[in-house]
């Protein structure tokens, strides 16, 4: 400070001092604080140059804002008092030194000076900013910082502009509002001012001027409809004169201020796609073309082919940075524009530069790839390996549409799961909106991530917030998700049920089907939810049903046990025409789900499914076997196809799981002989016998009944697998299963003592477990097991449905008692039928 006062002017009186002097002040200036600086200016001002007034005017400004933010009111130096500078009267002689000085100054200084002015809130002098303003307009075009701050300076003063707005020129006009726009100085007045000045004389404005107008009101977020309507109006014609840049900056605005222009993107896309014009784009040219053609969401095919096949040729895409190539990626997946070419080309240029991306980069690429179904496996597998390492950079959404799209191409990257799942669970569910809740659970249960901590964490969530949040999709996606990953939440699936009958009008086809299936996947009995959506679905959406839907649903209401008569009969009544469109799984869903709810319209389905000639190649192993379990059930006639099925079968039972075995034998038991099915049954009796320990209590009943019930296949080494494996696990047998076994037994002629004698015990130890028909039958099965008898065999029982009707159960009984070898079981028989009566009291004689 002492320095600054003891400087001498090496002036010429009052004139302006020598270059030496002026550098001197300057560098002293930089390293001054406002007072100091004002205290120079006091002593030495009048031999300042331009220069040096505005670099003061600067100095003072900054300093003041520095001090200010530490000390708002006021500051104390020394125990006094320090007056604020916009109470200096020192600071009002620089402002009027400035102003003479104006003429002088470059438009850096004038910006410089305007800037100081408005931050310091000194004497706002409306002298100063018209000459500010004047000045300006005398110059060559200023730089876009420059007239960025200047800009900003007059908004933030409050003065108004030097002229209004009606004398400006269009060019003066145009770059007014970018200047603001680029400033990011809210002037809603002016803005609205430009618009209906800009629309009434928009024929005055070149391309350059009405990309700038555009772009300067997108960019500010400033509603203008009358004013895009206007531009879109004169510019449409001359998409010509406008140059690569001007385009792409021009589609960039309308769609980012969301204004309809379909002419003029036609024009656009039309000017683009021909005459080589796009070789004239660059990266960022072609990046912001196609986003805003995409954000828009306008149809332009030939643009996008065009785009693919240039950047993919010519290797533009090498010059693109991080982000134009997510961009890029993004804008081809959300307009359908499948180029595989094009996104093989992104793939190999993206994934060595994966750490020049943002998180959102990162996540809005695996988004587009995922979108457009385009297998990337090795960019995916360096998306991984980049996300796991930065995980704590993604925000929730970019969190859920991570996972989304490694999940949606069934992309397994257990090391990214794991981390997603520990970062959510460091961090917490609070900043996840509703869909992002929904995303995280559909795509670990997508992949089969076990992640119980994460549902625990998305159901605890759910279930303090509530689902009003979430949309109909949402919730629909909650439910699946949960279902799949078999996590039992009945909370959260009873409030899913109560919110979504309230909103079913908001569901689509697949919603109403995904959520029917959830619920009765999950175990979970909501009658009065299931009537509301058969209502709904027969009613309303039949025809927005697509097979997939068609096929849920109808499984869904099968599988719950819920009668849906109008629901299958809409079902049958609309997909005969479509079967085409299914896909095996779904064609196979939808005969067991017709065949198991026994519906009166299941034969017409199950005869046109056999009609349609369905390529049973295409069919895995459990399509199969449920197919013919279907058409069996239902006792619909099918020979061709039989033959089919056994055909295609026999060569791959090493596919079929002990289920597929069982169902598959089950059905073929039931049909007509034929070579084809002795063939079939010989194979089953071949492949099952090694894996008897994977069946199911009910699945080894199912099998013995079948290969009983078939009579022309004897397999001593099929059951006797199954009797060892029986008999030590009869404790999981249910009571029909243990007849059926038994029966099938003494059916095949087949002698297994210590496995009667197991059942026996068994059977005595839970004795209300049997209906009269069972009690009856196992009695039945006991006389004589394996020996020939006088009396007719007993009617068929079928494993995956009750016991039909016997003619006489008590005279069973009694004839199965002439030679019964289990006297325990004979006295538990004997007291359950007395108990039960045999339902009918009239038929004891």
């Amino acid at each position: 400070k002492a320095g600054l006062g003891a400087l001498r002017v090496q002036g010429r009186g009052d004139l302006e001092a020598g270059r030496g002097q002026q550098i001197a002040w300057s560098e002293l200036m930089r390293e001054a604080d406002s007072h100091a600086v004002l205290e120079l200016f006091a002593r030495q001002g009048h031999h300042f140059s331009a220069r040096n007034l505005a670099t003061a005017a600067h100095r003072v400004a900054i300093g003041a804002s520095q001090r200010h933010h530490r000390h708002p009111a006021t500051h104390r130096e020394g125990g006094r008092r320090r007056v604020r500078e916009e109470e200096d009267p020192r600071l009002t002689a620089l402002a009027a030194a400035c102003c003479r000085r104006a003429r002088d100054l470059d438009t850096q200084g004038l910006a410089n000076v305007a800037w100081a002015f408005a931050k310091t809130r000194g004497p706002q002098q409306q002298l100063l900013y018209d000459a500010v303003g004047a000045e300006f307009a005398l110059r060559p075009p200023a730089k876009a910082r420059e007239l960025a701050t200047t800009a900003w300076a007059f908004a933030r003063a409050a003065v108004p502009a030097p002229r209004r707005i009606g004398e400006f020129k269009s060019q003066e006009i145009a770059n007014t509002v970018w200047a603001f726009a680029t400033a990011g100085v809210a002037a809603p007045q002016l803005f609205a001012a430009i618009a209906a000045e800009t629309s009434a004389r928009v024929a005055e404005f070149n391309a350059q001027e009405l990309a700038n107008v555009a772009w300067a009101f997108a960019k500010a977020g400033v509603a203008a409809p009358d004013l895009f309507s206007a531009v879109a109006q004169q510019a449409a014609p001359r998409v010509r004169d406008f140059t690569p840049k001007e385009l792409a900056q021009s589609a960039w605005a309308f769609a980012k201020a969301n204004a309809s222009a379909p002419l003029f993107f036609q024009a656009i896309a039309a000017d683009v796609s021909s005459e080589r014009r796009l070789t004239t784009f660059n990266a960022q040219d072609v990046s912001n073309t196609a986003w805003a053609f995409a954000t828009a969401g306008v149809a332009a095919p030939q643009l996008f082919r065009c785009i693919a096949d240039d950047v993919s040729r010519s290797g533009l895409l090498a010059h693109f940075k991080a982000q134009e190539l997510s961009n890029v990626a993004w804008a081809f997946a959300t307009a359908e524009a499948r180029e595989d070419v094009f996104f093989a080309a992104v793939a190999a240029e993206a994934a060595p530069r994966l750490r020049d991306f943002t998180s959102q980069g990162l996540a809005n690429t695996a988004w587009a790839f995922a979108t457009a179904a385009v297998d990337a496996p090795h960019l995916f597998a360096a998306i991984a390996a980049e996300a796991s390492r930065r995980l704590g950079d993604f925000d929730s959404q970019d969190l859920a549409t991570t996972a989304w799209a490694f999940a949606k191409l069934n992309v397994k990257a257990p090391h990214l799961f794991a981390a997603i799942a520990a970062d959510i669970a460091t961090r917490g569910l609070g900043e996840f909106r509703a869909q992002e809740l929904s995303c995280a659970a559909w795509a670990f249960a997508k992949l089969n991530v076990d992640a119980p901590q994460l549902y625990a964490a998305i159901a605890a969530e759910t279930s303090r917030r509530g689902l009003r949040a979430f949309n109909a999709r949402s919730m629909a996606n909650t439910a699946w998700a949960f279902a799949t990953a078999n996590v039992a939440t009945p909370q959260l699936f009873g409030a899913i049920a109560a919110e979504a009958s309230s909103r079913l009008g908001d569901y689509d086809a697949r919603g109403l089907a995904n959520t029917a299936w959830a619920f009765a996947t999950a175990d979970l009995v909501a009658p009065q939810f299931f009537a509301a959506i058969a209502a709904e679905i027969a009613v309303r959406r039949r025809d927005e049903c697509s097979a997939q839907a068609m096929a849920n649903v109808a499984w869904a209401f099968a599988k719950a046990n819920v009668a849906a008569p109008q629901l299958f009969a809409a079902i049958a009544a609309e997909a005969p025409t479509r079967l085409a469109e299914f896909t095996p799984q779904e064609l196979a869903a939808a005969a067991w789900a017709f065949a198991k709810a026994e519906s009166r319209a299941a034969p017409s389905l199950l005869r046109a499914i056999a009609a349609s000639g369905p390529t049973l190649g295409d069919f895995n192993a459990q399509n199969l076997a449920i197919t013919a379990w279907a058409f069996s059930k239902a006792h619909v006639a099918a020979p061709q196809l039989f033959r089919a099925i056994a055909a295609e079968a026999s060569p791959r039972l090493g596919e079929f799981n002990s289920q597929d075995l069982a169902n598959t034998a089950w059905a073929f038991a039931k049909t007509t002989k034929s070579a084809d099915r002795t063939r079939l049954l010989e194979a089953i009796a071949a492949e099952a016998p090694p894996r008897v320990g994977e069946f199911r209590a009910q699945e080894l009943a199912s099998t013995a009944w079948a290969f009983a019930q078939a009579r022309v296949v004897r397999a001593p080494r099929l059951f006797a697998a199954i009797a060892a494996e029986a008999t030590m696990r009869l404790g999981e047998f249910t009571a029909q299963e243990l007849t059926i076994t038994a029966w099938a037994f003494a059916t095949a002629g087949v002698a297994a003592p210590r496995l009667f004698e197991a059942i026996a015990r068994e059977a005595s130890t839970r004795p209300a477990d049997f209906n009269a028909q069972n009690m009856a039958a196992a009695a039945r099965a006991f006389a004589k097991p394996g020996s020939p008898s006088s009396r007719p065999p007993p009617q068929h029982v079928n494993a995956t449905e009750a016991l039909p009707p016997l003619p006489d159960e008590l005279a069973n009984a009694a004839w199965a008692f002439a030679d019964i070898a289990a006297p325990q079981l004979s006295g538990a028989v004997c007291e359950v039928l007395r108990q039960k009566k045999l339902d009918d009291p009239t038929r004891h004689s």
